[in-house]
């Protein structure tokens, strides 16, 4: 059985513990607060219910070691790895020097925070590239459309946009249009 979120917490905790009741064998998921599900993962992993992250890691661990105890385990990538790749990647497309914006993800999750921490890592290999915004789009088209807008009108200097994620490239990229 899918179920579907809907970036909702509570919505996440219910369809776990529906999951429990009607016997499921496992739970694959993406948690939308990864703090939240923790007491709903290990009700799950206490019956017996295999369950496995797929993206956004389970609790606060460390992003290097994203398995949370008692699940098969984590599907993803190591966010600090993916904020300083993306810091990399924009530091080549400015040729090392310029004014940059960061559309961040939701505040407290841990991709949020790791990928900021991978960018702030990497920042200080390129003394010419400057953070003159930081704002929040909680990884929703729509909120990241309404942050490129205030981020044009606020720092119309800015060269450079990285965004933590594909949905929110997009509204940047509306917002550009």
């Amino acid at each position: 059985t899918l179920v579907d979120g809907g970036w909702n917490a509570n919505q996440q905790a219910n369809a776990i513990q529906n999951a429990i009741s009607s016997g499921a064998d496992g739970i694959v998921i993406s948690p939308v607060d990864p703090s939240a599900v923790c007491t709903y993962v290990d009700e799950a992993i206490a019956g017996g219910v295999e369950v496995c992250a797929l993206t956004t890691q389970i609790g606060t661990g460390p992003a290097d070691d994203p398995v949370y105890e008692g699940t098969v385990g984590f599907v993803g990538h190591v966010e600090t790895e993916v904020g300083e790749t993306a810091m990399d990647i924009a530091a080549e497309a400015l040729d090392g020097k310029g004014k940059i914006a960061i559309i961040a993800g939701t505040p407290g999750m841990s991709d949020t925070e790791y990928r900021k921490e991978g960018i702030d890592n990497k920042i200080a290999e390129y003394p010419d590239i400057e953070i003159v915004s930081r704002v929040c789009g909680e990884f929703v088209v729509d909120k990241a459309y309404t942050a490129m807008q205030n981020i044009i009108q606020s720092n119309p200097e800015v060269e450079l946009v990285i965004c933590h994620s594909d949905n929110m490239a997009v509204g940047a990229a509306r917002a550009l249009d």
